[in-house]
């Protein structure tokens, strides 16, 4: 993740960017750190920053025997973020609990104003939620929670485009994501979710591989990354519609700049 943002951070001539990381084990801050330092990108012109919190300082104590059973807590944080971090940040399947329609929102891609969410009191209603329906429901991530709060609430939501949040579904069983089809970049923010990052027969996979292994600076992006992955998804394979579309959609912009 962090390459891919100082990789798309100097194509798009960004002179700052932050990482704001939680983790619950503290010590893996040098891991990260190290990665940093192993990475190429123009230094003089691009300032990046690494800033660490503990998981559980972000969760109220009394909550921390939850924390327990909750399978995504980095996750799970970002519920409390508003008041736990005010100084220092600036910037499936439902059941018969409410969700937002038609749908259900996806928490995969959330921008978070975190003075609007400070101000109505976001913590205190995301606590309220999880008392009040945990008991009939496994409450024990942040989407489910999400989706209860704004299903009542709607004025505090802002749908986001699908092409900033495209998930292999979309391409899976026809293109769904109309947006992408239209924006100039096509797809905006590629989303790993159900393990596409992780399993290599997997659709996303290659593009994961791709910027994983990819060693050069942002000036070789293009060769190295973008031309690989324009072969890899032209091929033809079992599922040449979703293959089709992710060629279309991946590389819009990189045939318009560099054709």
């Amino acid at each position: 993740m962090m390459k891919s943002a100082i990789i798309s951070a100097a194509l798009n001539k960004v002179s700052v960017i932050s990482f704001h990381i939680f983790l619950e084990v503290m010590e893996r801050q040098t891991h990260f750190e190290s990665i940093l330092k192993e990475l190429y990108y123009p230094r003089d012109k691009l300032q990046v920053t690494l800033h660490f919190y503990s998981v559980l300082k972000a969760v109220p104590e009394r909550y921390h025997e939850a924390m327990i059973y909750i399978k995504k807590r980095c996750a799970f944080v970002r519920l409390f973020m508003p008041d736990q971090y005010n100084d220092k940040l600036h910037s499936a399947c439902f059941g018969d609990i409410p969700y937002v329609p038609p749908k259900g929102v996806n928490s995969g891609v959330l921008l978070m104003n975190l003075t609007k969410m400070r101000s109505y009191g976001w913590e205190n209603k995301v606590l309220e939620i999880f008392n009040n329906y945990s008991k009939i429901a496994d409450l024990f991530g942040d989407q489910k929670i999400i989706n209860i709060l704004l299903h009542f609430e709607r004025d505090l939501l802002k749908l986001i485009p699908c092409q900033y949040n495209y998930v292999h579904i979309f391409c899976d069983h026809g293109q769904y994501c109309k947006e992408a089809e239209s924006d100039p970049n096509g797809i905006e923010i590629l989303h790993g979710a159900g393990s596409q990052y992780i399993t290599e027969r997997f659709q996303l996979y290659e593009v994961f591989r791709m910027y994983r292994d990819f060693t050069g600076s942002h000036e070789d992006v293009y060769e190295q990354v973008m031309v690989p992955l324009r072969r890899y998804y032209e091929n033809p394979r079992a599922n040449s519609r979703c293959f089709g579309s992710l060629n279309r959609l991946l590389f819009k912009s990189y045939y318009e700049n560099f054709r």
